[in-house]
């Protein structure tokens, strides 16, 4: 038992652990660490410039928003907002203009109108956007039935 044990010993260790097949697994085993240290590097470089790229995206997206909101806020204070505000809200006119007031229709002539299959206009319903949301509505895509 004891010289077979000598013998394998013996074998193995001059047969296999060669002082070339320690070398070349060192160097697979450097490689290879090499390799995936790299493999990583190149994957984390990934993410960070897609972070970047995600990051100057948000960036350009809430300066335009600033441009807006600053566009917006002037022609809140311009004086065509203001006049244009008053007339809608407040009923005011310019001197020499003539503001015609209609009565509301009877419940006939209503009556009459949906029989004819005409639709009813609602005073909610037909509150005009204001001018400046119809402009940002045909800047910006807006449909032509969106705007009243």
């Amino acid at each position: 038992m004891r010289q077979k044990l000598r013998k394998l010993f013996y074998k193995i260790r001059y047969t296999y652990p060669t002082r070339d097949v320690i070398t070349v697994l060192v160097v697979l085993v450097l490689f290879f660490g090499f390799m995936w240290g790299s493999v990583n590097a190149m994957q984390k470089n990934y993410q960070l410039r897609r972070n970047l790229e995600n990051k100057r995206r948000q960036l350009e997206l809430v300066k335009l928003q600033e441009k807006m909101l600053e566009y917006q806020q002037r022609y809140l204070k311009s004086d065509e907002y203001q006049e244009l505000s008053a007339r809608e809200d407040l009923g005011k006119v310019k001197p020499g203009e003539k503001v015609l007031i209609m009565p509301e229709n009877s419940a006939t002539a209503k009556q009459e109108d949906a029989r004819s299959g005409s639709l009813l206009v609602d005073n909610k319903n037909s509150k005009q956007s204001s001018n400046f949301s119809q402009w940002m509505k045909f800047l910006f895509g807006g449909s032509a039935n969106d705007i009243k």
